[in-house]
């Protein structure tokens, strides 16, 4: 019965769980705006917001835009202080349930890019929802530009 007890303990805290079912969690800063769109995006083509981060990570870590260009977006603070008072950035808190080894890929590719692992985390939303998950708004608004594009070249020629 003791043992139960204990056991039963042990499974409500973060550490057994951790180890039970080897994942850990990392942590970011992203716009709430970027947020919003991330619940939206993964309820309909993931299911589950971890699903989606694992689909994410694994793909930002095997494709490693960073190397072909993508530029590293900076994380802000959740809140600036000014004088006496506080403001709100419009950044919250993510916190990400990864699979321990991809944690670890983070880490070490944050760390031989120089980037703090928030850094590289943001980078990789950025880089999920501007480039392989656009907003509907914003592919027809690079197919206008494009046809724009089309029109004035050909006028010119």
């Amino acid at each position: 019965m003791e043992a139960q007890v204990e056991e039963q303990k042990m499974s409500r805290t973060r550490l057994a769980r951790i180890a039970r079912d080897g994942t850990d969690e990392i942590t970011t800063r992203i716009p709430a705006r970027l947020n919003a769109y991330c619940k939206a995006l993964s309820a309909l083509q993931f299911g589950t917001l971890r699903r989606m981060y694992v689909a994410m990570m694994d793909q930002f870590l095997q494709e490693k835009p960073w190397t072909k260009g993508l530029h590293w977006r900076r994380t802000k603070a959740l809140v600036e202080r000014k004088g006496v008072g506080a403001m709100a950035t419009g950044w919250v808190q993510v916190n990400l349930r990864l699979p321990t080894p991809t944690i670890q890929a983070i880490r070490a590719e944050a760390a031989e890019n120089n980037v703090s692992p928030s850094t590289f985390l943001y980078t990789a939303f950025y880089w999920w929802t501007w480039y392989k998950y656009p907003p509907r708004d914003e592919l027809e608004r690079r197919k206008k530009k494009a046809m724009d594009l089309g029109k004035a070249a050909q006028k010119t020629a």
